[in-house]
Formats: C-alpha cells, sequence, structure tokens
C-alpha cells in the first residue's frame, strides 16, 4: 500500500518511512555548499521530513516490518484524511549531525498534527514510540545520505551550527 502525496513511503538508510515532501523552491535561498568543523557539506537535491520509521515502530509492536508497513499506511492515510500533517514553521535551529562517515545539518521544524498522529498511532498499536523530531536534512557529506535522528532527546544532543549564511538564508524562506 501506498500514501497519498504530499506524503511518500520511501526506503531510506534505516529502513522504510513516511515522509512529508517539500517543495525543491522553498530551499532556494540556501548556498549549494557549506563548511562546518573542516567539512565540505553539500545542499540536498530534494528535501522531505521524515515523519515515522516504520521498522522502529514494528519492533516495539513486535511485529514483522514487512506484515506491518500495510496497517500503518492504511492507518496513516485516515488520520492525514481528517488531520493533515503540515509544516508550519522552519525554526532558527541548525543542529549537525554525524553517524559514522555521515555527516549532515538539519534544520528544525514545526509541524501541525504531528504529535497528534504519535499519540493515535501509540494508542492504536499499544506502543510508546517517541514523536519523530520534526526536521528538513538540508546538508551532507554524501550526496543526499541522511542520518535518523530517533527521539527529541537524541536531537537535543545534536551541536548546534551557527553559521551567518544560513541564518541569512533561512530569512529569505517564506512558507
Amino acid at each position: 500500500m501506498e500514501v497519498s502525496s504530499p506524503y511518500l513511503l520511501r526506503s531510506g538508510t534505516s529502513g522504510r518511512t513516511i515522509v512529508l515532501t517539500l517543495d525543491l523552491g522553498l530551499f532556494r535561498p540556501f548556498p549549494e555548499l557549506v563548511r562546518w568543523k573542516k567539512v565540505e557539506l553539500y545542499k540536498k537535491d530534494e528535501f522531505h521530513i521524515t515523519l515515522l520509521h516504520i521498522k522502529n515502530a514494528s519492533e516495539l509492536a513486535q511485529l514483522p516490518p514487512v506484515d506491518f508497513e500495510n496497517e500503518v499506511a492504511r492507518n496513516f492515510e485516515t488520520f492525514t484524511r481528517l488531520k493533515p500533517i503540515q509544516l508550519l514553521s522552519l525554526r532558527n535551529d541548525f543542529r549537525f549531525a554525524e553517524e559514522g562517515e555521515r555527516k549532515a545539518i538539519v534544520l528544525r521544524c514545526e509541524l501541525k498534527n504531528l504529535s497528534d498522529f504519535f499519540k493515535e498511532f501509540n494508542r492504536q498499536f499499544r506502543i510508546s514510540l517517541p514523536t519523530q523530531p520534526a526536521h528538513v536534512t538540508l546538508y551532507t557529506l554524501q550526496r543526499n545520505v541522511g542520518i535518523h535522528i530517533p527521539s527529541e532527546e537524541v536531537m537535543e544532543d545534536l551541536p548546534k551550527v551557527s553559521l551567518p549564511i544560513l541564518d541569512e538564508a533561512l530569512r529569505g524562506v517564506h512558507i
């Protein structure tokens, strides 16, 4: 089963996910390349916000990911028809994520209805999956290879990125 636009069910570095796709034009003000901690990072050529990692949820529910995915997609479709998950704002909060050779700069954001979705999702599946920390991966060391950030606690522990060029670009973004 698939999910309806603007959402997408896709495969990523940490398994299958449901994402909210974002317009490329939204991030046009950002430069193609930034340097942070002596590392050059490249602007991604697609942008999304990961809403749910199916593998994490299936492990908590103790169900195989393949069987669980269709149920999750149906659950997600039902919820978002009534309460769409939407981008409200981009926060002036850039973070640096690093996992092995992978490095990325992410931008935190605010979403409408994400926490309500997780409350309903956890209730229906009788699990306690933390709400995904809403963010957009803007830059990566390897082209378009992001890093899974599983919780708000992990996000808060990531170092803040302070680059005037990013602050300026963010001021040029209009949602």
